[in-house]
């Protein structure tokens, strides 16, 4: 896959976003090879993730390079969700019900990430200190707070229907197609807010705010220091 240009100037920023999110759990009752296959579709979630934030947090990536990472991104995790449900269905049938479904619920375990638009709304007033320019990087952020939370809610929702799909005995591949093209269709329609503000971020902030912005907003929380 051909990465946008700006995205290749920030591996270190990657390596960051990289760690700034959950390591993919065991989730035990699987047999290794199918884990693995598991295991591998999840970190390739998390790192085409973490190539779209660093492209989006690079200052002077265009437009067009943004709309193109979010397609990647969406292209990328379409492919592995459905590797990783081929490899669940393959041996759905060897588990009794009620352990399937004991299975299922453990690999549903575990919460969201702070989102970094919230960290970015709370950095702001210490990174800015000219009131206009920060008045109108603060409506920027909001924005762009209530187009990736709405992102967020349709990501949680394809969530669920994910996980309610595997735990059904009757689901089928195409079942998941479908859905993960219901879920993409969701979230394509929330590109241009996604865009736009972050096109009016950049457009608010210097250089040097917009650096300082993004080196708070891109370290590792504690909790997660030490993972991978």
């Amino acid at each position: 896959m051909k990465l946008p240009s700006a995205s290749r100037r920030v591996p270190a920023l990657v390596a960051l976003l990289v760690a700034a999110i959950s390591a993919p759990a065991q989730t035990g009752g699987l047999d290794p090879a199918t884990q693995a296959r598991v295991d591998e579709a999840v970190t390739t979630i998390r790192q085409a993730d973490a190539q779209r934030k660093s492209v989006f947090l690079t200052r002077g990536t265009s437009s067009a390079d943004r709309y193109m990472t979010l397609e990647q991104f969406r292209a990328t995790r379409r492919k592995a969700t459905l590797a990783a449900a081929e490899a669940l269905l393959s041996v759905r049938g060897s588990f009794p019900k009620d352990a399937w479904k004991m299975l299922v619920s453990h690999l549903a375990e575990g919460g969201s990430m702070p989102l970094l638009v919230d960290r970015a709304q709370k950095e702001l007033p210490t990174v800015v200190a000219d009131e206009t320019r920060r008045a109108t990087a603060g409506k920027a952020l909001e924005d762009l707070a209530g187009a990736i939370k709405k992102d967020e809610s349709e990501r949680e929702s394809g969530r669920k229907k994910f996980f309610s799909l595997l735990e059904k005995q009757s689901s089928t591949s195409d079942d998941f197609i479908s859905s993960l093209e219901k879920f993409n269709n969701a979230q394509t329609k929330l590109d241009d807010r996604i865009v736009q503000s972050m096109g009016a971020l950049e457009q608010a902030l210097t250089p040097a705010e917009w650096d300082e912005l993004v080196r708070r907003i891109s370290r590792v929380p504690a909790e997660n220091a030490g993972k991978s």
